[in-house]
């Protein structure tokens, strides 16, 4: 009786339920809503972890049911809501990281760090 939610089932449900969506229903595809071989067999072995994960929590005594049913739900929530809700800021936010001049960074960083060197310097004499 560790605590409400299991932390691992939550985290593994929001995980494999994120990886799925991204990898199934990420892209711009024109037929969204057909079921193919592969995502139904990646949808299984989703289903198949987190259960796994959640009867592990309970054999071992750490969890209830109750418990690991509602780091279930959590984690699924929260796996649907950034999909859903944060997916194209994030996308977004990686494209203007990758399109970055890192040169010019790097280069203020540089100043940075010896101003602030000096200017330690100087607090110290």
């Amino acid at each position: 009786e560790y605590g409400n939610p299991s932390g691992h089932s939550l985290f593994v449900a929001a995980f494999c339920i994120m990886i799925y969506l991204d990898l199934c229903f990420g892209y711009e595809e024109k037929e969204l809503n057909t079921m193919t071989l592969p995502k139904f067999l990646a949808l299984i072995m989703v289903i198949v972890i987190i259960l796994l994960v959640g009867y592990a929590r309970i054999y071992l005594g750490n969890h209830s049911l109750n418990q690991v049913v509602f780091g279930w739900l959590i984690g699924a929530w929260l796996a649907f809501y950034s999909h859903i809700c944060c997916r194209s800021f994030i996308k977004h936010h990686i494209t203007e990281l990758m399109e970055f001049d890192h040169y010019v960074a790097i280069n203020k960083f540089k100043y940075l760090t010896l101003a602030t060197l000096a200017y330690s310097v100087t607090l110290i004499a």
